[in-house]
């Protein structure tokens, strides 16, 4: 799997920039080459883009080494769990799940941040009541913490549970073999929500 940063020279902006890209390159099971192009929200002055580096001349170019530095750690996050997993990077696949976490934090992390200040708020309103009653809700907000932390454990763990690497490799192995779902649900003992999604990583 290859990462690169590139311009597309088809559409500039009033400021006379480029938007820039991070393309993936990867190989597929079948041996062809599958590519894709994920929209970093940076735009370059093509003098400002050699040799695929921006140059430390563009404006703002600390943010903008940032925006791009987080978006390849992402990347290369995403790139190694699924090497980890058994299989080969897709590079739609990678794509697909970039943008799915990119969409979840965007979602979320505003939300639990909202709550936690909601929260604090809260208990500083009841500072003059009884020690008790705020030992109560101090309880509480521990509790509604490692469940929090219980749940996002769980989530990595059921992921990787999914994702096993010898059981991926016989499902994919079936699939390739031109067996239906529910004849390698009945061979493995594993549901057919599972191979469907094994399925439709190998698909893309």
């Amino acid at each position: 799997m290859n990462t690169s940063l590139k311009l597309d020279k088809k559409h500039k902006n009033l400021q006379g920039e480029y938007p820039l890209y991070v393309r993936l390159r990867g190989k597929l099971y079948n041996g062809n080459y599958s590519e894709t192009s994920i929209n970093t929200g940076v735009h370059l002055k093509e003098n400002h883009f050699v040799n695929g580096v921006i140059s430390p001349k563009t404006s703002n170019y600390t943010d903008k080494q940032r925006i791009i530095n987080s978006i390849l750690d992402d990347l290369s996050r995403i790139i190694s769990e699924i090497i980890e997993e058994g299989l080969e990077p897709n590079p739609k696949f990678i794509k697909k799940e970039y943008e799915e976490r990119i969409h979840f934090r965007e979602l979320k992390t505003p939300q639990i941040q909202s709550f936690w200040k909601s929260f604090d708020e809260y208990l500083e309103t009841k500072k003059n009541t009884s020690y008790g009653y705020r030992k109560t809700i101090i309880t509480l907000g521990n509790h509604l913490k490692d469940f929090e932390i219980q749940r996002k454990k769980g989530s990595v763990e059921n992921r990787k549970d999914f994702l096993q690497k010898d059981r991926t490799k016989k499902i994919i192995s079936l699939l390739e073999k031109g067996k239906s779902v529910r004849d390698i649900s009945s061979r493995l003992g594993v549901s057919t929500k599972t191979i469907v999604k094994v399925r439709k990583y190998v698909e893309i």
